[in-house]
């Protein structure tokens, strides 16, 4: 993702579906939140240029 978002250094938060699932319970602590904060599988993406 880095030549995609290279400008700033930033990256999105991507996940699996089970994760997807799991970020949205408003019960998650800020630790468990943090615990989430890692890169997703490069395998697990797909990355494709839109011309205008």
């Amino acid at each position: 993702m880095e030549f995609i978002h290279n400008t700033k250094k930033r990256m999105p938060m991507m996940f699996s579906r089970e994760e997807e699932r799991r970020w949205l319970d408003p019960k998650l602590t800020k630790d468990e939140i943090i615990g989430m904060m890692h890169p997703l599988d490069e395998n697990q993406m797909k990355a494709e240029v839109i011309e205008k």
